[in-house]
């Protein structure tokens, strides 16, 4: 039955044949080890195969990655399942790896912060990046910045890298900052 409904869960995403059936042995592996409900896993692990699928990442690494962002947060596979589909579209767009994103929730989600916060955290700053507004286009002007600079920063240099140079330039000006992100979720 658990495994009819990760079945179920691959193939409404669209994967078939032989992806769809490594990722249900990868996924059923993941439960075995204590990583969650079989669908629960495959529902993430599909995510990150669909987002990263130019990547050539394969099902056996996408719940390697997830059961490191489990193992690493303070989180459940059921947690996360149903919140980094929001992010990751986004993320692979613009050049993050899953293994940012997920050390990214691991990190929020071991500060008490729940999985489906972090990722609409993360999720707001880059759709601010992606899209900035006049606010956030000034903000960023101001420090000689632009949006397309901080988007190819954080292709060339990760997502980690490039908030702190981002803070770094800010120097505590919290205002800029709060128009750079635009609102609460991804000012936090």
């Amino acid at each position: 039955s658990e495994l009819a409904d990760a079945v179920f869960t691959i193939t409404s995403a669209g994967l078939e044949g032989s992806k769809a059936m490594d990722l249900l042995k990868s996924s059923a592996k993941g439960s075995v080890i204590g990583l969650g409900e079989t669908k629960d896993i495959a529902k993430a692990a599909t995510a990150i195969l669909t987002a990263y699928k130019d990547t050539n990442i394969t099902a056996a690494q996408s719940v390697n990655l997830l059961a490191k962002t489990v193992k690493e947060g303070n989180l459940e596979a059921s947690e996360l399942a149903p919140s980094i589909g929001k992010i990751l579209p986004l993320a692979a767009e613009m050049g993050i790896t899953f293994e940012e994103v997920g050390a990214n929730v691991a990190t929020f989600t071991r500060l008490g912060i729940s999985a489906s916060e972090a990722t609409t955290s993360l999720k707001a700053v880059l759709s601010n990046l992606i899209k900035p507004g006049k606010k956030a286009q000034e903000a960023l002007a101001k420090y000689g910045l632009s949006a397309q600079g901080v988007r190819d920063s954080i292709s060339k240099n990760g997502l980690a890298a490039t908030l702190q140079d981002l803070l770094k330039k800010f120097d505590g000006n919290t205002e800029s900052l709060g128009h750079l992100f635009g609102s609460v979720e991804g000012f936090a």
